[in-house]
């Protein structure tokens, strides 16, 4: 199966402004990203091929997520979602192994996202 693609950031920020995923943002805003930062999105809940339940939307550079529950993550650069706390034991989403709608890949476990610079 291919990896899963990386979003364009235009198609990244449409599907924020369409979803009804109850989303949470942290980081920057949208308005204040720059073209050096990282959108990543990661939810709790996947159900068959489609990523939802609780979000969270991060905006910015190099840093490594607390990122408990989740099971899905998409995002406009190639970010590591990782088995334990503190960004260790990761894979690459670029390496995605099941892909989800929307270009989401299903991490299961995922405990923590590296973003790196």
């Amino acid at each position: 199966m291919p990896s899963v693609e990386i979003m364009s950031r235009a198609e990244h920020t449409n599907w924020l402004a369409t979803t009804d995923t109850e989303m949470t943002y942290i980081g920057k805003t949208l308005a204040e990203r720059t073209p050096l930062d990282t959108t990543v999105t990661y939810c709790s809940d996947a159900q068959g091929p489609v990523c939802g339940g609780a979000c969270t939307t991060y905006v910015g550079g190099p840093k490594c997520l607390a990122a408990p529950n989740t099971n899905c993550v998409r995002a406009d650069r190639n970010v590591a979602f990782c088995a334990n706390d503190g960004c260790s034991d990761c894979n690459f989403f670029n390496d995605c192994g099941t892909r989800m709608d929307n270009n989401f890949c299903f991490t299961p476990h995922t405990k923590s996202i590296l973003v790196e610079a």
